[in-house]
């Protein structure tokens, strides 16, 4: 009876602590995941549900020692699918001690396998074994022999995880036993203890290499690669005549842990055409090849060029006339050239009459001459290297100012600067700081003061070293910030919609971000990247709404501001979208619904172009209140339109100079032009062409349309000045090539 309630207590427990450490079925799933090893010397699963062949048992405790079948509640299958059981040694909790051995069949480790691990899996409670302990034993056995060394025990890990039952993988090392024969025992001794179980052991082992193999080959004054023959374990190498055989130095890499005598790097002794042996011994230190190393002497060499050649100061690559004997190497302009070290590569065998690291003088357009002899004395050449100075360039190179709000955008092709200034400055009296190419100077000069007006180009004149060339004229214009409340442009990133944007939409075909490829909106602002864009359906109706993120404009009503205005660009061919397609412009606020501010004015229907349109709206009854804004494309059929550059600002006349200044939505093209381009213009105008010096060519009156323009200009830059009757004008640049 005594017994019968033992294993009832037993059986009660196991559920009981089943029960409990059931949250950490999750750990093992996620923390261990079994991967076989495939080149293991040994390896047992316990899967046969029984003994496993060649294993031997004993035991003190026939009802509590080993046995083969599914942990409850955490099968190994959980961490190797393919596992079907596991050997588990239940536990005895009252005062008779358990010794419960499992013993494997004797195993062979080869002697060539040096790096020997013992990997296995131990499920046991932390908490649980201080009464009881798993215990792990190897020895060098013979048939008879049954001593054991104890190698492991679960009771000495110091294993982070908590205290419930888990299963935990261990790696030992028994590279020792290298070339012995072994037997594990695995040994659960003590009483009142806990569950143990043992899975998947593996004795993995990496084999020492018997490849001897010369992989690559170089020798001293060989004049190409040596030949690696594989199969006739022989290396062919051909040295420059002239060099002494009797202490060549050959390097070369071997099969994995190999050696050879002589080794890489030693001094050897050959004769030619005779065969030099070379023994490469394996890692396992029983294969051995003999390689023939053969040298042969080039016939003597009668070249005598210059195959590379680089001097300090270049601006770039020497170019080398092999034909005619000359390198050419241009220098910057700050290089001393009366002491210029020089670094060149000759024919193999050829020498100079001076040396690589040495200093020489060159003159612009003077010849210096080296000369080089081949190898057969016999031969000599002659090299001229001619030198000339980077001195032409004429280029902005930096420019700031203390004022900006960004970095200066300097292009190089349009020889053109543009940056902001902050909201207020004065720009009659700028202090720019300028850096243009080397050796070159500018006029007017950095730290000149310079009168600038707002959105008008200023000509730079910026002068080369070689002052016989004419200076290059640079047009710099100075833009003075808005004071801005809301400055959009797409740019932040291609997300979309945008960070606290919306799209409302019944159609694929809806806003986007990306580059209106044909027309980006660099064209108005060079420092854009990305536009809003909506496609147009030809099929089925679009009702597109682009909502930006609600904006307060309280700090406009606190400052007093006289007005606040809404700024923004729109791209779109009007042929194409009235009739068809509408744009609609929206304000709301918490208060109110969606307000129409604007829409496609229907006057445009005779242009047929797609181009940028700046709107400029007042919406000052909104100052003070949170307001959102939106876009509308609604129709079917229309064509492509674009969004960017929005901007809600307060503008007041008596804060900015040149005031009069506005944006007139005209559009100039095909620039650059031979002299035939079209003007597209909304209102009736005055234009004015001027040169560069201020010299006024052409003054015409153009239509609200397009105006085919004919000029005879010579190539060169220009500016088209537009102005209005009411004082407003624009200025465009124009490019005859």
């Amino acid at each position: 009876m005594k017994n019968t309630l033992l294993i009832v207590f037993s059986f009660i427990s196991l559920i009981a602590y089943s029960q409990n450490d059931v949250r950490s079925i999750e750990s093992i799933s996620t923390s261990i995941q079994y991967k076989a090893s495939t080149d293991a010397l040994f390896f047992e699963g316990f899967d046969a549900i029984t003994l496993p062949a060649g294993w031997t048992d004993s035991s003190t405790n026939m009802k509590y020692t080993w046995q083969f079948k599914e942990v409850p509640d955490f099968p190994f299958s959980l961490i190797a699918p393919t596992s079907t059981a596991s050997a588990i040694c239940p536990w005895k909790n009252d005062t008779i001690e358990q010794n419960e051995w499992l013993i494997s069949p004797l195993i062979a480790i080869p002697d060539s396998f040096k790096a020997v691990t013992l990997k296995f899996y131990a499920g046991y409670a932390k908490k649980w074994i201080k009464n009881a302990d798993l215990k792990i034993y190897t020895g060098n056995f013979t048939e008879n022999d049954t001593a054991w060394s104890l190698l492991w025990t679960a009771s000495s890990q110091t294993d982070t995880l908590d205290n419930y039952w888990h299963w935990r993988e261990f790696t030992k090392s028994i590279s020792a036993y290298s070339g012995k024969n072994i037997k594990l025992g695995f040994q659960y001794v003590g009483n009142d203890g806990d569950l143990i179980a043992i899975d998947n052991i593996e004795i993995v082992a990496t084999k020492e290499s018997d490849q001897a193999d010369i992989l690559n080959f170089s020798i001293n004054n060989q004049v190409e690669d040596p030949v690696i023959d594989e199969q006739n374990q022989e290396i062919h190498a051909t040295v420059l005549f002239g060099t002494k055989l009797d202490s060549l130095v050959p390097t070369f890499t071997l099969s994995a842990g190999a050696v050879s005598v002589p080794a890489s790097g030693d001094t050897i002794s050959v004769a030619e055409n005779e065969a030099f042996p070379i023994v490469v011994t394996a890692a396992d230190s029983v294969t051995k090849k003999t390689w023939n190393l053969f040298v042969k002497q080039t016939e003597v060499l009668k070249d005598a060029d210059i195959l590379s050649f680089q001097i300090d100061g270049q601006t770039r690559a020497a170019e080398i006339d092999n034909i005619n004997k000359i390198i050419t190497v241009e220098l910057s302009c700050t290089a001393l050239l009366d002491s210029l070290p020089v670094q060149f590569e000759l024919s193999p065998g050829a020498v100079a009459d001076i040396q690589p690291g040495d200093t020489i003088a060159l003159q612009e357009g003077i010849p210096f001459e080296i000369n080089v002899t081949a190898q057969d004395t016999s031969v000599t050449t002659t090299w001229n290297i001619l030198a000339s100075v980077r001195d032409y360039h004429r280029n902005i190179t930096k420019f700031s100012l203390p004022q900006q709000t960004s970095s200066a955008i300097i292009d190089t092709t349009e020889h053109s600067v543009f940056i902001e200034v902050a909201f207020g400055t004065d720009i009659s009296k700028l202090v720019p700081s300028i850096e243009v190419s080397d050796c070159g100077h500018s006029l007017p000069a950095s730290g000149d003061t310079v009168a600038f007006e707002n959105g008008i180009p200023k000509i730079y004149e910026i002068y080369a070293g070689d002052t016989t060339l004419e200076p290059q004229e640079w047009l710099v214009t100075i833009k003075i910030a808005r004071n801005s409340l809301f400055n959009f442009g797409f740019d932040v990133d291609t997300i979309v919609p945008p960070v606290d944007w919306q799209i409302v939409s019944n159609n694929a075909k809806t806003w986007t971000i990306h580059k209106v490829e044909d027309n980006p909106f660099t064209s108005v602002d060079k420092r854009s990247k990305f536009s809003a864009v909506c496609p147009w359906a030809a099929d089925s109706a679009q009702d597109e709404w682009l909502i930006s993120p609600e904006i307060s404009t309280q700090s406009f009503a606190d400052s007093n501001l006289p007005n606040m205005k809404v700024e923004f660009y729109l791209g779109y061919n009007p042929q194409f979208l009235i009739g068809n397609v509408n744009l609609n412009f929206y304000i709301k606020t918490a208060d109110t619904d969606w307000n129409l501010i604007w829409h496609l004015p229907s006057d445009e229907r005779s242009v047929n172009n797609w181009y940028w349109h700046a709107i400029d709206i007042d919406i000052s009854s909104y100052m003070g209140k949170d307001i959102q804004l939106a876009w509308q494309y609604e129709g079917i059929n229309g064509d492509l339109a674009a969004l960017d550059g929005i901007n809600i600002f307060s503008d007041p006349a008596t804060t900015i100079k040149n005031s009069t200044q506005s944006l007139l939505s005209i559009q100039v093209y095909p620039i650059p032009s031979k002299g035939q381009f079209t003007v597209l213009a909304k209102q009736r105008l005055k234009m004015q062409v001027y040169s560069l010096n201020g010299r006024l060519i052409l003054e015409k009156n153009i239509l609200s349309q397009e105006n085919a323009i004919n000029v005879a200009l010579k190539k060169g830059i220009y500016l088209i000045k537009f102005s209005t009757p009411e004082g407003k004008w624009e200025y465009k640049k124009l490019i005859i090539e």
